[in-house]
Protein backbone atom coordinates (compact mmCIF):
# COMPACT_ATOMS: atom_id res chain seq x y z
CA UNK A 1 0.00 0.00 0.00
CA UNK A 2 1.42 3.40 -0.91
CA UNK A 3 1.70 5.79 1.97
CA UNK A 4 -1.30 8.11 2.17
CA UNK A 5 -1.89 11.17 4.30
CA UNK A 6 -4.51 10.74 7.00
CA UNK A 7 -6.31 13.89 5.81
CA UNK A 8 -7.07 12.16 2.49
CA UNK A 9 -9.66 9.99 4.19
CA UNK A 10 -12.11 12.89 4.09
CA UNK A 11 -11.59 13.55 0.38
CA UNK A 12 -11.76 10.02 -1.01
CA UNK A 13 -14.82 7.94 -1.90
CA UNK A 14 -15.97 5.59 0.86
CA UNK A 15 -14.99 2.40 -1.02
CA UNK A 16 -11.47 3.70 -1.61
CA UNK A 17 -11.04 4.56 2.05
CA UNK A 18 -12.28 1.11 3.11
CA UNK A 19 -9.91 -0.63 0.70
CA UNK A 20 -6.86 1.52 1.45
CA UNK A 21 -7.04 2.10 5.19
CA UNK A 22 -8.82 -0.88 6.75
CA UNK A 23 -8.10 -4.56 7.09
CA UNK A 24 -10.78 -7.16 7.57
CA UNK A 25 -11.37 -7.73 11.26
CA UNK A 26 -13.55 -9.87 13.45
CA UNK A 27 -15.27 -8.92 16.64
CA UNK A 28 -15.60 -11.32 19.53
CA UNK A 29 -18.35 -10.82 22.10
CA UNK A 30 -17.07 -10.44 25.66
CA UNK A 31 -19.07 -13.46 26.80
CA UNK A 32 -17.44 -15.66 24.14
CA UNK A 33 -13.98 -14.36 25.06
CA UNK A 34 -14.67 -15.00 28.73
CA UNK A 35 -15.85 -18.54 28.00
CA UNK A 36 -12.72 -19.17 25.93
CA UNK A 37 -10.54 -17.87 28.76
CA UNK A 38 -12.30 -20.09 31.32
CA UNK A 39 -11.98 -23.17 29.11
CA UNK A 40 -8.29 -22.49 28.50
CA UNK A 41 -7.73 -22.09 32.24
CA UNK A 42 -9.45 -25.42 32.83
CA UNK A 43 -7.49 -27.21 30.07
CA UNK A 44 -3.99 -25.67 30.17
CA UNK A 45 -3.91 -23.78 33.48
CA UNK A 46 -3.95 -20.15 34.48
CA UNK A 47 -0.28 -19.35 33.79
CA UNK A 48 -0.31 -20.68 30.22
CA UNK A 49 -3.68 -18.99 29.57
CA UNK A 50 -2.24 -15.71 30.81
CA UNK A 51 0.65 -16.16 28.37
CA UNK A 52 -1.74 -16.75 25.48
CA UNK A 53 -3.67 -13.56 26.19
CA UNK A 54 -0.52 -11.50 26.77
CA UNK A 55 0.84 -12.59 23.36
CA UNK A 56 -2.55 -11.99 21.74
CA UNK A 57 -2.67 -8.45 23.17
CA UNK A 58 0.91 -7.81 22.08
CA UNK A 59 0.16 -8.82 18.49
CA UNK A 60 -2.99 -6.67 18.44
CA UNK A 61 -0.95 -3.68 19.60
CA UNK A 62 1.78 -4.29 17.02
CA UNK A 63 -0.84 -4.49 14.27
CA UNK A 64 -2.44 -1.20 15.37
CA UNK A 65 0.96 0.52 15.54
CA UNK A 66 1.95 -0.71 12.07
CA UNK A 67 -1.30 0.62 10.63
CA UNK A 68 -0.86 4.02 12.29
CA UNK A 69 2.77 4.26 11.18
CA UNK A 70 1.84 3.43 7.58
CA UNK A 71 0.00 6.76 7.30
CA UNK A 72 1.55 10.18 6.93
CA UNK A 73 1.01 12.49 9.87
CA UNK A 74 1.68 16.24 10.06
CA UNK A 75 3.21 15.70 13.47
CA UNK A 76 4.30 12.60 15.39
CA UNK A 77 2.23 13.85 18.30
CA UNK A 78 -1.01 13.16 16.38
CA UNK A 79 0.12 9.64 15.57
CA UNK A 80 0.87 9.13 19.25
CA UNK A 81 -2.62 10.37 20.20
CA UNK A 82 -4.26 8.12 17.61
CA UNK A 83 -2.45 5.06 18.95
CA UNK A 84 -3.44 5.90 22.52
CA UNK A 85 -7.05 6.33 21.41
CA UNK A 86 -6.98 2.91 19.74
CA UNK A 87 -5.51 1.31 22.88
CA UNK A 88 -8.17 2.78 25.15
CA UNK A 89 -10.94 1.67 22.77
CA UNK A 90 -10.05 -2.00 23.26
CA UNK A 91 -9.66 -1.88 27.06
Amino acid sequence: MKQMHIKNTFELPKETVLNEFYERMITIPIKARTNLKNELIHIIGIERTRGVFIRYGWHCGVSDAEKAMSLQWDDGFWCFLALNYICFMVI
